[in-house]
């Protein structure tokens, strides 16, 4: 985000329009944004007739509509961004909520609100975990941003987890915390890699488990208990977000 932030920064010209608007994620409250936005785009209309050249103003606005009527209201965040141009094109969605909606139209993009998010920005690892697998996810704020293929992920159930007696509990124990040994060590070298703590989904005995075998106890720096009924990647990163 840092750097697409910096590239609206660096562009300087005439009438570049920055439109800033909050946005719901469910139904029915996401039908009111589209309505919203389409309000906006005629009060920026209003101000490019107004202030610039009618052929500057007719591409502005003819690349405005096409950007919107390729937005899917469905799937939006709190808070959606559009920078546009006679170069540039950008839809930004933020989990930033706004106090109003806003448009700006001048010689350089607005982007105050971008620049707060990415100072409030917390960067860190989702451990999603049981006692068959285990999968790691980089996440920013409530969104998970993607899955960990490497490092020894995913941990993937194992043919030899049905060989063990399940009413050996001892036996059963000592396999689990030799599964998660593995984890952790897994764990730290993506932490030596990119210095992200982790937010550990899984039951809290699991997580007991975990933290009893860590070679490095104190990168995992929340917990949250599992709900089986919500684990989609929305929900994960949503519920590891409010463990913060």
């Amino acid at each position: 985000m840092k750097k697409v932030i910096e590239k609206l920064q660096s562009e300087k010209g005439v009438g570049l329009v920055s439109i800033s608007l909050n946005t719901h994620k469910s139904y029915p409250d996401y039908e009111q944004d589209e309505i919203a936005l389409k309000n906006i785009l005629k009060e920026v209309k209003e101000e490019l007739d107004k202030k610039y050249n009618p052929m500057y103003s007719r591409i502005t606005l003819n690349t405005l509509a096409n950007v919107v009527s390729e937005i899917d209201f469905t799937r939006l965040s709190n808070s959606l961004h559009l920078f546009v141009s006679t170069e540039t094109v950008k839809v930004i969605l933020s989990n930033q909520s706004l106090i109003q909606n806003s448009v700006f139209i001048g010689e350089q993009f607005k982007t105050d609100i971008l620049e707060q998010e990415e100072q409030l920005a917390k960067d860190y690892y989702i451990l999603q975990l049981n006692k068959e697998d285990a999968r790691l996810y980089k996440a920013r704020n409530e969104s998970i941003e993607t899955q960990i293929l490497e490092f020894g992920f995913p941990f993937e159930p194992l043919e030899r987890e049905y060989q063990v007696d399940k009413s050996d509990q001892k036996k059963l124990d000592n396999y689990v915390r030799e599964f998660y040994n593995k984890v952790d060590k897994a764990v730290v070298k993506a932490f030596l890699n990119e210095k992200r703590d982790v937010v550990v989904i899984s039951t809290s005995d699991n997580f007991s488990k975990l933290k009893q075998v860590a070679d490095r106890p104190e990168i995992y720096l929340a917990h949250a208990n599992i709900n089986y009924n919500k684990t989609t990647l929305h929900e994960l990163g949503k519920t590891a977000f409010q463990g913060l």
